[in-house]
């Protein structure tokens, strides 16, 4: 089972602009299969020959290499970096380094400026929806375009379905629940609790690992951080370098608030999303569609799924999306607002099927401010509310 990326037509552009590149992501998310689709020469630092030779020699083992490469898990062996700068600089031509890693390299000052301006830096997510279904156009720039008022095409998949099993490549050629609970388990020991342990310093690997749970059930709500280090036994200082190396490896989100200077006063706290619904699924104990629909935290994960879908269509656009959330003092929210080229929409998102007038109510005090409010319902038709207010079924902009 093969999927057409939606990264990939950029990254085609990119290589014939940039010296290097470098695709960054969660462990098992398709670098490397995204990466082998733009050079035949791959070379992965998980294979212990290879990174002993680049770590003992960077220089010999880089001037050995032929061009375009291939450089997966790159963050295991920083020494590279600057070896790839000099031999840059000596020849800037386009096309020589296609680098991937599951850690995110902008976090480390040392890469930034040893490769600042030779470099083009991407992030590849679990698979969009759009992609499990070989979709070509962008969530994102159709929204701001006025193109799901157009659409009249439904959604041939159980969003329910997807959302439990997630965007995991891998995970879409596993028939059974029960193997699918063993995929994600394994992932959770093989990968997210290994390489924390090689980035950070995790002195309690249980306590991490029980964190990790207690987090799950946050994922769509307000990072209540000291609630958190109650629940967990983990004091502050330790939570916030477990939540940043989470970051670090794509794992979860931490969405900011919109605090524009609007009149208003903003909540401060940011929330919190985990970057895939099957991994919050399997976290959550849920293996089935009807454990997913009877669950309390249904709607939660139904909005971590819209909002994992804004993230990868943000990430995948031809020009910078900025994602947020909107929350007064006074506790008038609004999911999410979109910035697109100095443009915003507002999006509420709603697992029923019917929708009122109630549902725009937040939306209308900020009119003024947007260019579309949108409240996605699991209802089958696109209805006015108003100017340039619309309630759009879920299965038509998907």
């Amino acid at each position: 089972m093969k999927f057409k990326r939606l990264l990939k037509p950029i990254l085609k552009e990119a290589i014939q602009e940039f010296p290097a590149i470098f695709i960054a992501g969660a462990r098992q998310v398709g670098k490397s299969t995204l990466s082998m689709e733009l050079a035949n020469n791959y070379v992965t630092f998980d294979d212990i020959n290879a990174y002993l030779s680049a770590k003992n020699d960077p220089n010999g083992f880089i001037n050995s290499l032929e061009l375009p490469v291939i450089l997966d898990e790159v963050q295991k062996v920083p020494e590279i970096f600057n070896v790839i700068k000099q031999k840059i600089d000596k020849n800037r031509k386009p096309n020589q380094f296609i680098l991937t890693g599951s850690i995110n390299l902008l976090k480390f000052s040392t890469v930034k400026e040893s490769l600042a301006g030779r470099l083009a830096i991407f992030e590849l997510y679990p698979l969009s929806i759009y992609e499990i279904q070989n979709k070509k156009e962008n969530l994102i720039e159709k929204l701001f375009t006025g193109k799901f008022l157009e659409q009249k095409n439904t959604l041939d998949l159980d969003i329910w379905k997807f959302i439990l099993k997630g965007g995991f490549p891998e995970i879409h050629k596993i028939k059974t629940e029960k193997m699918r609970y063993i995929w994600f388990s394994s992932y959770v020991s093989t990968y997210i609790e290994k390489d924390v342990i090689e980035i950070g310093e995790i002195r309690n690997i249980d306590k991490f690992l029980n964190l990790l749970h207690v987090l799950a059930s946050y994922s769509g709500n307000i990072l209540n951080k000291s609630k958190i280090s109650q629940i967990t036994g983990i004091d502050g200082k330790t939570l916030d370098n477990y939540l940043n190396l989470l970051q670090l490896i794509y794992q979860i989100t931490i969405l900011k608030p919109f605090s524009q200077n609007i009149g208003k006063r903003f909540v401060k706290s940011p929330k919190i999303y985990f970057n895939d619904t099957g991994l919050l699924c399997y976290l959550l104990g849920i293996t089935s569609k009807e454990e997913l629909l009877s669950s309390s935290y249904a709607g939660s994960i139904f909005e971590t799924f819209v909002f994992n879908e804004f993230l990868k269509h943000a990430k995948y656009s031809w020009f910078p999306a900025e994602i947020y959330f909107y929350r007064t003092l006074d506790k008038k929210e609004i999911d999410f607002l979109i910035k697109y080229k100095n443009e915003f929409i507002a999006v509420e998102v709603k697992a029923k099927e019917t929708i009122s007038d109630k549902d725009f109510k937040n939306i209308r005090e900020i009119k003024n401010l947007i260019k579309y409010g949108v409240v996605f319902y699991n209802g089958d038709k696109v209805l006015p509310f108003g100017k340039n207010l619309y309630a759009v079924p879920i299965r038509s902009i998907l």
